[in-house]
């Protein structure tokens, strides 16, 4: 069916950005733990809990660039994690290209 095939391309690049991202940090020497979580409550509290669990010393996430009012009404994950994380938390905002989608 559409959604299944969908589902699994979404993986499918999801897997390709996450080899690219971690050849890119190996590259730089640069130490990092990437974690799939299937979503065991709400996200940023996850985030937050699994970097204290962890001993992370640093969360870097992305933002959608949802605008002020959406986020107001639904809430961000990102914006939880700034203000809950026990560690520094860096967001990377979305880029042009990807705000205009």
């Amino acid at each position: 069916d559409e959604w299944n095939k969908a589902v699994d391309e979404c993986i499918v690049n999801a897997k390709k950005l996450i080899e690219e991202y971690n050849k890119k940090c190996k590259e730089q020497g640069v130490k990092q733990l990437l974690l799939r979580v299937k979503n065991i409550g709400q996200p940023g509290e996850t985030i937050c809990q699994l970097a204290k669990d962890l001993s992370a010393k640093h969360v870097v996430m992305g933002s959608r660039g949802c605008g002020t009012i959406r986020r107001t009404l639904l809430g961000s994950v990102s914006d939880y994690c700034v203000h809950h994380s026990s560690v520094p938390v860096t967001v990377i905002p979305p880029t042009k290209k990807r705000q205009e989608k």
